[in-house]
């Protein structure tokens, strides 16, 4: 079984009695495994979501503000990390501080706003003005994280203009069910080959797309050159979405930032 094999892995980090905090799961097999070794480590266990409660107060593109409870203590936070799933990765930051100073370290609970309010996350739902376009780039590369970046964008992107989708998937990945999960988005794609040396053919991505009715209006070779286009494709009140991989979202970052390329040829895929 896929998930208890993982489960029991990740549980080779509990430590005889030391702490362990246990972020939101929603495989109650994977909690259970968690539960049996830290009870025989004798490690006292905190398990977020039983321990806490959190609450959405306001979110826009720029981020989210909430509430958070538990442990005998409360917060007012904000953070530029967008998504219900960065709320349950807040709780669990916020647990960890918490069992800290429990344990006679000193994290100040203006530490714990500070760090919230500035923690930044490359690839992960950032949202850019270039060129007069909107664009947002996200390391999503399964069918799960595809699935919620899809649903998150539909909470805080206006979508009524055209989604112009700069894709790359890495073989090995399923490249068709993360085309299966864009879909609803009715995209205009661009399949692009990054320069990680497991970047799968762009012609194969094509192809699935278009049986999944996905309109594709043309293949690169590059990353940089695929974003060049979405550019040019594009008008005011689309939106530019990049994703499928860790590495397709890096190169585009890399155009964005105008952070200089590094360039191996002896990794070219």
């Amino acid at each position: 079984d896929t998930i208890d094999l993982n489960a029991h892995e990740k549980a080779g980090i509990i430590k005889k009695c030391k702490p362990v905090i246990v972020a939101p799961q929603t495989e109650p097999d994977a909690l259970d495994v968690f539960r049996q070794a830290a009870r025989a480590a004798d490690a006292p266990i905190v398990e977020v979501q039983n321990s806490f409660n959190w609450q959405k107060e306001d979110s826009a593109l720029s981020g989210q503000s909430f509430t958070l409870a538990g442990l005998g203590r409360s917060y007012g936070l904000w953070t530029p990390l967008l998504g219900d799933y960065q709320l349950e990765n807040a709780a669990t930051a916020v647990a960890t501080a918490n069992t800290l100073n429990d344990a006679g370290y000193s994290v100040s609970e203006s530490s714990i706003v500070k760090g919230l309010k500035d923690v930044r996350w490359a690839g992960r739902l950032e949202a850019f003005e270039h060129k007069g376009r909107r664009v947002v780039v996200d390391g999503a590369h399964n069918p799960y994280s595809v699935t919620r970046l899809v649903k998150t964008l539909g909470e805080y992107v206006d979508l009524e203009g055209r989604v112009i989708l700069l894709f790359a998937a890495l073989g090995g990945h399923s490249a068709e069910g993360m085309l299966s999960a864009l879909a609803p988005l009715e995209p205009e794609a661009i399949i692009v080959r990054s320069r990680h040396p497991r970047s799968a053919d762009p012609t194969n991505a094509a192809e699935t797309a278009g049986k999944l009715g996905i309109e594709v209006a043309i293949t690169s070779d590059t990353v940089s050159g695929g974003f060049d286009q979405a550019i040019e494709m594009s008008e005011p009140g689309d939106l530019i979405l990049c994703t499928g991989s860790l590495s397709v979202a890096s190169e585009v970052l890399e155009e964005l930032r105008d952070i200089e390329p590094e360039i191996y040829p002896n990794l070219r895929p």
